[in-house]
């Protein structure tokens, strides 16, 4: 059953201890399946300080639209104080100073950042093969391949390892890997979503992309989203 992520953070702010064994159970699940599916290159929440951080967060972003929803990011867009790979080794950069534009959104309204995703490198490719960091696999069709580039994040929402993530396409990286699963993914126009942070095989037309379980979550998730061209700068290579 598709989740509807609308009436999901609704639950979470009438009972924030329901929020606390969602994130529980999610990070038990990456644990114990990530090995397999390689969706995730890191992760940055553990189960070892979560009354900790279930705390921080519901003290910050309890009011906030997205409370109790989590997300990925395709390891081409900036986290801050995280290494940045792009699919290759070595890593690219070391530490990033900032967040990408659209983590920021994300996060200011309430979301929860779970971990980086693996990618075809240098998000070049539409198979979901990495010789560096492995291969992504299709958790809806484990004989077929998953497509890519984005192939990390479109694996981690279809095997109900986040809520949504974040990709970027060009050319359908991701729209393809999530009609490959039986999710539901879009890429909008290349101005509508900020690039700043991000590195893209084309700095104008490459877009952010965003997957989850269902067009009523993508038309959520995007009713949130600042346009502002003047913040979609991007490094091309």
């Amino acid at each position: 059953m598709k989740q509807n992520l609308f009436q999901k953070t609704e639950e979470f702010s009438r009972d924030a201890s329901i929020f606390r064994q969602d994130l529980e159970e999610l990070l038990n699940q990456i644990e114990n399946n990530n090995k397999d599916l390689n969706c995730y290159l890191r992760t940055y929440l553990s189960l070892e300080n979560l009354d900790q951080l279930f705390s921080s967060i519901v003290k910050v972003k309890k009011e906030k639209k997205l409370f109790g929803l989590t997300f990925a990011i395709k390891d081409n867009f900036f986290v801050k104080g995280q290494s940045l790979s792009l699919g290759l080794k070595p890593e690219i950069h070391a530490s990033a100073l900032e967040h990408a534009n659209i983590v920021n959104h994300f996060i200011s309204h309430g979301a929860t950042l779970i971990g980086s995703t693996n990618l075809d490198e240098c998000a070049l490719g539409m198979t979901g093969e990495n010789q560096y960091y492995g291969n992504v696999l299709n958790p809806t069709f484990k004989d077929k391949i998953i497509g890519g580039s984005s192939s990390g994040s479109v694996s981690a929402v279809a095997a109900r390892l986040v809520d949504f993530a974040i990709g970027s396409d060009l050319a359908g990286s991701i729209r393809i890997p999530a009609g490959f699963t039986g999710s539901t993914a879009i890429r909008f126009s290349s101005q509508r979503y900020s690039k700043n942070g991000s590195f893209l095989l084309d700095a104008e037309l490459d877009s952010v992309g965003l997957v989850s379980s269902s067009i009523a979550n993508l038309a959520f998730l995007d009713s949130l989203i600042d346009t502002n061209p003047l913040t979609n700068k991007s490094v091309q290579f």
